[in-house]
């Protein structure tokens, strides 16, 4: 299967992963790695987070293991993303592979 086109992924972001918590539950993140070449579009569906929780998630970030950079970023539940002048938090990971090796990665963000 081709990797996912350079033109089609057009947007850029900003990913942040949790460091550490406060006594008040108030979460600190780490410096923005920048996201290139990746795409986001919008959606509205329900899903259940680590805890059961029904989530509204609102985008799917989708990252070509070819095209998007960098190769090294690994996505968790709970880092957030910048993009398109919001901030989202990851709900979601999902691998997607080809037949044999993976593809690329769609990560809903809510």
């Amino acid at each position: 299967m081709r990797p996912i086109p350079k033109r089609l992924l057009i947007h850029s972001a900003q990913l942040s992963t949790p460091e550490s918590c406060d006594v008040w539950q108030k979460v600190s993140y780490s410096q923005p790695a920048a996201l290139s070449h990746v795409r986001l579009e919008p959606c509205s569906k329900i899903v259940l987070d680590t805890n059961n929780t029904e989530r509204q998630q609102t985008a799917t970030l989708f990252f070509d293991v070819v095209n998007s950079l960098p190769k090294s970023v690994v996505f968790e539940e709970g880092q957030q993303v910048q993009a398109l002048g919001r901030t989202y938090t990851v709900l979601t990971v999902e691998p997607l592979y080809d037949d044999h090796k993976l593809h690329h990665w769609e990560v809903g963000l809510g």
